[in-house]
């Protein structure tokens, strides 16, 4: 029989020959892994590990560690003993971080955020009491301007905007909000529609080229 060996994956310990007795610090290294790897969650992926760790504290190393970059680091062992084990990550593994609220997996390139942003990165919230010119700032994909006047108002998209992502506009007052075009702007909606309807509609503007913009929503 061929004896202990290393297995694919995480790279745990397995078949010792009958009898053999020496499997017991390869046991201890498997668990070790199996209670660090199974659902990974660590502290942080952008901090330095700390001095004065807490008994199971696990980091994914900083990448611009001289020693260990990437690497998830887990402090444990006996009493007294206590120490940094380090794991290498192997290529597509999650892990989630608590400190960043965020999913990251881990690329040929090191650790990467995975999926959506945190909720609280998704929408900025802009209150308008007068007349409005949109500015790149605005096109970020995040932004959200309410329109807040009692009478007829407009809200302008200037030339030369570099933003790419979209905004949106919600005509929050009673005065009815029309988006117009600023010089050599080009705005298209359907049947040219370029005015809210009526109070809480909204639309969305959407950059797709130099100076032009798709313009969607509730419009009359």
């Amino acid at each position: 029989m061929a004896g202990e060996r290393t297995l694919p994956g995480l790279g745990l310990t397995a078949f010792w020959t009958l009898g053999d007795d020496t499997w017991k610090p390869g046991m201890d290294s498997n668990f070790q892994n199996l209670s660090a790897l199974t659902n990974i969650v660590v502290v942080s992926r952008t901090t330095a590990l700390p001095g004065s760790p807490t008994l199971g504290d696990i980091y994914i190393v900083v990448d611009s560690d001289p020693t260990n970059p990437d690497k998830i680091a887990v402090w444990d062992g006996e009493p007294a003993s206590e120490a940094w084990v380090y794991l290498d990550p192997i290529e597509g593994w999650l892990a989630y971080v608590t400190d960043d609220e965020e999913t990251v997996r881990f690329e040929s390139t090191g650790w990467e955020p995975f999926g959506l942003p945190p909720a609280a990165a998704i929408t900025t919230l802009d209150r308008k009491t007068a007349n409005y010119t949109v500015v790149d700032g605005d096109l970020d994909g995040a932004t959200v301007i309410e329109m807040n006047l009692a009478g007829a108002n407009t809200l302008t998209v200037a030339p030369s905007l570099t933003g790419t992502e979209p905004v949106t506009i919600i005509q929050y007052g009673a005065g009815q909000t029309t988006i117009t075009a600023g010089a050599g702007v080009t705005l298209r909606s359907a049947g040219g529609l370029l005015a809210l309807r009526l109070q809480y509609s909204s639309c969305t503007i959407i950059p797709v080229g130099s100076d032009e913009f798709h313009v969607i929503g509730d419009l009359a």
